[in-house]
């Protein structure tokens, strides 16, 4: 995920926003949604670390904490959607996800979308 790399999201969205140089591909998703959305929140524990930082429509909340953990590698992307957004296509997400555990089988990937947001 880049996050123990100092300014890693911040310069992307950075890149996003001011449409200068070129933004990594696995980069465009989470730019856009830290910028539309009013929190996202990313951990990353790689080499006995976890390391966390929470951004607000796109604005860092902070630095990146880092803290020791005895926690399996992974990353965990949390983010709340906007009160104006659409509704989300429940089993497009579900099937899209299914793809994904399919190519990478030791992937976790969880979902949790609102019963009323979702259709």
């Amino acid at each position: 995920m880049g996050l123990d790399r100092d300014g890693y999201v911040v310069g992307l969205l950075e890149q996003l926003s001011a449409r200068r140089g070129e933004v990594a591909l696995p980069g465009i998703g989470l730019a856009l949604i830290a910028l539309t959305s009013p929190r996202l929140t990313i951990e990353v524990r790689r080499g006995g670390r976890l390391c966390t930082q929470a951004f607000s429509w796109g604005v860092a909340n902070g630095p990146v904490r880092s803290e020791p953990t005895d926690c399996l590698t992974g990353t965990r992307v949390s983010f709340t959607l906007p009160n104006d957004a659409p509704a989300i296509a429940r089993q497009k997400v579900l099937s899209q996800i299914e793809v994904w555990r399919a190519a990478h089988p030791n992937l976790r990937v969880e979902v949790d979308v609102g019963e009323q947001r979702a259709s």
